[in-house]
């Protein structure tokens, strides 16, 4: 399979070898400067407010790719089966609307477009009927607003590590396997969003075990800080049309594919692809968080002529702003988040959630 990559934020170690290490001694002030910037940020006094309900933060030290979102649309589920009124706070990172707070859900329908919104939140109002789903750029003004409309018995919180205007109840932190093997560093050389010192024990961690990867040793989970470490892995993939309707997946392993991504680990969801069987002739990648324009458009439609594609495969995160003549070729393919001990993970959720007062 060709590898088209358009992406102009791409990883520093995902860079080609010629001239890395200059980047690298170009580029590491500025990551210590970060580190530094970071680590005061972290101990500096702030004012979380308590807004009455209790908070569960899903969040993470590494930028992209550590599981965030399928992991909170899990939890949400959960606590809906449970009974629970839940609303989603998320900040609606690249989002076009300048309106904050801004609805997404009210837990019956959308009502916002996802332009406005931003994908992410779009995407989980669209996954989780029966959920509240608000953006804003302040998290505490978002969660008052919630309460006034809605009156939710628990809020989430998606990318909540970093988030400290809100008094958090519950903190789960994801990582994957992967970094957790290799020397990562600080933004904007590593994936280091925050150093590994501000990890604490009441944290709960996930980490996102890759297909066939093994769990990190005991040497190196001990970076954790003692916190409380769960696993998780990628279910099945599954294959949806355009309309959000489940199909067969050997519809896509017959078919002439092209791949299209803009998420912040596309090699992570080729092999999701090639998992499920795919043999796709081509992968598009582009930045994560991708608004497509008319020129992407055309782009793509010369791409799949170019190698015979009659298909795109796509990622969810994508599939909700993919203009009408890409959305009509395209299939989303889904892979959700299972927990490796599901009964222990939500006894453990359960119990500090009982605790909250």
């Amino acid at each position: 399979m060709e590898v088209i990559d358009l992406r102009r934020l791409r990883p520093l170690e995902q860079s080609a070898s010629l001239g890395r290490p200059a980047f690298v001694a170009l580029l590491a002030p500025l990551a210590w400067l970060y580190g530094g910037v970071v680590w005061l940020w972290r101990r500096a006094p702030a004012r979380s407010v308590r807004v009455g309900v209790p908070v569960v933060s899903i969040g993470s030290i590494l930028a992209g790719g550590t599981g965030k979102t399928p992991l909170t649309i899990l939890i949400a589920k959960r606590l809906l089966d449970s009974g629970r009124k839940v609303c989603i706070i998320s900040r609606g990172y690249r989002r076009k609307g300048k309106h904050s707070p801004q609805e997404v859900s009210d837990g019956k329908i959308l009502v916002a477009d996802v332009e406005e919104v931003g994908d992410e939140p779009y995407l989980m109002a669209r996954r989780l009927p029966g959920a509240c789903v608000v953006v804003g750029r302040d998290r505490a003004e978002a969660a008052r607003h919630a309460i006034a409309a809605f009156g939710p018995d628990v809020f989430l919180l998606d990318d909540g590590f970093q988030a400290r205007g809100v008094a958090k109840d519950v903190e789960v932190v994801t990582l994957d396997a992967a970094a957790l093997r290799s020397r990562q560093t600080m933004l904007p050389i590593g994936r280091l969003r925050e150093g590994w010192s501000s990890l604490e024990p009441q944290h709960i961690i996930v980490v996102l075990v890759g297909p066939g990867e093994a769990k990190p040793d005991a040497r190196l989970m001990a970076r954790l800080s003692g916190s409380q470490v769960f696993y998780a892995s990628r279910g099945e993939p599954a294959l949806f049309d355009s309309q959000g309707r489940p199909i067969g997946m050997e519809r896509a392993r017959e078919a002439a594919c092209l791949i299209l991504s803009g998420v912040a680990s596309p090699a992570g969801f080729e092999v999701t692809c090639k998992r499920a069987g795919i043999d796709a002739k081509v992968s598009v990648r582009l930045d994560d968080h991708h608004w497509y324009s008319e020129a992407d458009v055309a782009r793509i439609i010369d791409t799949m002529a170019s190698y015979g594609c009659t298909r795109i495969v796509t990622t969810e995160k994508d599939s909700v702003k993919l203009p009408g003549q890409l959305r009509d070729l395209s299939w989303t393919v889904r892979a959700d988040v299972a927990l490796d001990d599901p009964a222990a993970f939500w006894a453990e959720l359960e119990r500090r959630l009982g605790e909250c007062k």
